[in-house]
């Protein structure tokens, strides 16, 4: 261990002595197992502190520990001093542990130790991959609901393990907000990207451990050739954790991209193709693999297939009643085996849908038929039906229960009010953004602002949001100069609710404290949103909260 103090008295006669007449008492303070005292640090969490007095000789009357006035421990006849320290016993803020000890001979050593007493609020660990790649200027910062700040941290380095304390004296039941934020800046343009989690306490939620989102690493493309096809049949486009494709009905040629990933393996060797006759409406299938790309070979009509594949369908007759569009979809997903389920490995075996503009005399087509290939191992559905939208293990079911609830929110300033009636949600969700449309994008000091705020809270306690302060950093921002000086753009609020899930907490440790895929948690998702889209035509992300 390390020394941390010597102290040498020297004493001596009033009048001139000799070298010899010198008495010198060496008191020697070592071995504080802990380095809170050092340094004037902050100290956030209960920390045992052991001191021992060295080369005494018997010459210790006692040891007394104070924190400002208050005696904490006075130990008589003793060289040794063992005590546990506790901050939250006591109020935030500059302080002094103070060490003194009396000598046998009445004399009086002391040493004050300044300190500043914090509350901790949450345990941090970021990976590599946390944030999008090509983003910068990282950040974390906790916010009261009144929006002030409590905690700010710059994030400087990937990976990265820390502690977000506040001097402020919050109790452990008070919620408080905490927000992640990154931005990704051209010349021109710049992409802020936030995301806030509301509704926590720090007996509940203590621990931030979040698992990344896939990040692409790079994509290769490929243009295949195709035989046998015609203007009736045609190969349908699909989005996968690993590749993704498209058809050009008028040169017959196919498109494939496959995805490269920094954070996880990409185990998906084989590619699921479907293809659609507009005439006869019949669905038919095709398996290609890595051979068929590297090898430019090219794809024949006779080689798809039907087999396995049986119809289906969903009632969609619900009509939310609202201004907005009517939007049906319905995505099917398939999984080989439990491996790729677990980590979201899917291919996807249907997908259709149609958004229309409402009139008074307009036909709502009354069923979403599919076609469903059976061989697959598990599988998954996503369902929107106007302002319902639901992500379940299994296939469709034929008719959807819709959940009586009813939202209504507006924004005045940087205050958000929310209106929910019905019961049986837990979670809510909030998106803010500049949008997507070039004329939707703010231009602050001659560059595009274009901000996506993600807000998740507890459904059945929050009926007002405070919008937070932001750091100063964040106030440099294209963002952050927009967010203090206009009104921000509310796209949608959401309720939901999980299987298996029974409250906000449970939420948010079960979900959110790692980032969890869904599916991982809960066989079930579903929800309803209201919208200030004119045609509600944006994307839902249930999967994961961090993006």
């Amino acid at each position: 261990m390390r020394k941390l103090l010597l102290l040498v008295f020297v004493f001596s006669m009033l009048t001139g002595c000799d070298e010899e007449e010198i008495i010198v008492n060496e008191i020697e303070l070592k071995d504080i197992t802990s380095n809170i005292l050092i340094n004037n640090p902050i100290i956030y969490e209960s920390t045992d502190v052991n001191i021992t007095v060295e080369n005494n000789s018997g010459a210790i009357e006692s040891i007394v520990v104070y924190f400002n006035d208050e005696i904490l421990l006075n130990l008589e006849n003793d060289s040794n001093v063992n005590f546990s320290f506790n901050p939250e016993l006591y109020p935030t803020g500059l302080a002094n542990i103070k060490i003194e000890i009396i000598e046998k001979s009445g004399g009086l050593i002391s040493k004050i130790y300044p300190i500043t007493i914090h509350r901790k609020l949450l345990d941090v660990e970021l990976d590599n991959y946390f944030f999008r790649k090509g983003n910068k200027d990282f950040m974390i910062f906790a916010s009261a609901y009144d929006g002030s700040l409590l905690a700010t941290r710059l994030i400087d380095s990937i990976p990265i393990s820390f502690v977000l304390s506040t001097e402020v004296d919050i109790d452990l039941e008070t919620p408080y907000m905490f927000t992640i934020a990154s931005r990704n800046e051209f010349v021109d343009i710049e992409y802020a990207n936030l995301y806030t989690v509301m509704d926590v306490t720090r007996s509940g939620f203590n621990e931030f451990r979040p698992k990344s989102p896939r990040r692409s690493e790079y994509s290769k493309q490929y243009k295949l050739n195709t035989i046998g096809f015609s203007e009736d049949v045609i190969i349908e486009g699909s989005i996968n954790p690993g590749y993704s494709t498209g058809y050009d009905h008028l040169d017959f040629s196919f498109s494939f991209t496959k995805y490269e990933y920094l954070n996880e393996d990409n185990n998906i060797d084989t590619y699921y193709i479907n293809a659609y006759n507009r005439n006869t409406r019949q669905v038919s299938h095709m398996w290609i693999n890595d051979d068929t790309l590297l090898n430019n070979q090219e794809l024949n009509a006779n080689e798809l297939s039907t087999e396995d594949q049986i119809e289906g369908f969903v009632d969609t007759t619900y009509s939310d009643g609202l201004e907005n569009d009517h939007t049906r979809m319905l995505q099917i997903r398939g999984y080989q085996n439990e491996k790729d389920f677990k980590n979201d490995n899917y291919h996807e075996i249907w997908r259709s849908g149609h958004t229309t503009t409402q009139s008074p005399d307009m036909y709502i087509q009354p069923i979403e038929d599919y076609v469903l290939n059976t061989s697959f191992y598990k599988y998954s559905h996503f369902l929107r039906l106007e302002d319902y939208i639901t992500n379940r293990v299994g296939v469709p079911f034929e008719k959807y229960n819709i959940p009586n609830w009813d939202l209504d929110f507006q924004i005045i300033d940087k205050q958000i009010n929310l209106t929910v009636n019905g019961s049986g949600h837990n979670v809510g969700k909030l998106l803010i953004s500049s949008g997507n449309s070039a004329d939707e994008i703010p231009t602050v000091e001659g560059k595009l602002n274009h901000y996506t705020w993600n807000i998740n809270f507890d459904s059945n306690k929050t009926s007002i949001i405070t919008l937070p302060e932001v750091p100063q950093e964040i106030k440099n921002w294209s963002f952050g100069k927009f967010y203090n000086s206009s009104n921000l753009n509310v796209k949608w609020f959401r309720v939901e609710r999980y299987e298996n899930i029974e409250d906000y907490d449970n939420y948010l440790n079960q979900i959110i404290r790692e980032n969890k895929i869904l599916f991982q948690v809960s066989p079930l998702f579903e929800a309803k949103f209201i919208s200030n889209d004119k045609y509600s035509n944006f994307m839902f992300d249930s999967d994961t909260f961090f993006d």
